[in-house]
C-alpha cells in the first residue's frame, strides 16, 4: 500500500488496525464490496484485484482461506471468474511463483 499508493507508514497501519476490526463483522465485506461497486470500474476493479492478490503471495506461500476470500470478493464486486484468475496468474508471474 505504500508504494502502491504513496501512503504514509502510519495512515497504512491505521487501516491494516481498521480493517481488523472490519473483519470481526461478518457482514463487513458486503458493504464494502457495495462501494467499492458503486464506485470503481472494471479495469479498476482488475487493479484491486491484483492488488489482493499481491498481499496474498508476497510471503511467495499459498494460503487457501487468503485465496478463497479473494475469489469470494471478485464475485462480489462483480468480476468475472476469469478476471479473477487472470490477476491471480499475473501477479504470480510478476512474482515469479
Amino acid at each position: 500500500m505504500i508504494s502502491e499508493f504513496d501512503a504514509d507508514e502510519n495512515l497504512v497501519g491505521e487501516l491494516i488496525d481498521r480493517a481488523e476490526q472490519v473483519l470481526k463483522h461478518d457482514d463487513a465485506i458486503y458493504d464494502y464490496t457495495q462501494v467499492i461497486n458503486k464506485s470503481l470500474d472494471n479495469d479498476e476493479k482488475y487493479e484491486l484485484l491484483k492488488n489482493f492478490w499481491r498481499l496474498v503471495y508476497i510471503n511467495k506461500s499459498k494460503d487457501i482461506y487468503e485465496e478463497h476470500l479473494v475469489k469470494e470478493i471478485g464475485g462480489l464486486i462483480d468480476m468475472d471468474y476469469r478476471d479473477v484468475v487472470a490477476a491471480k496468474l499475473s501477479i504470480k508471474d510478476e512474482l515469479n511463483i
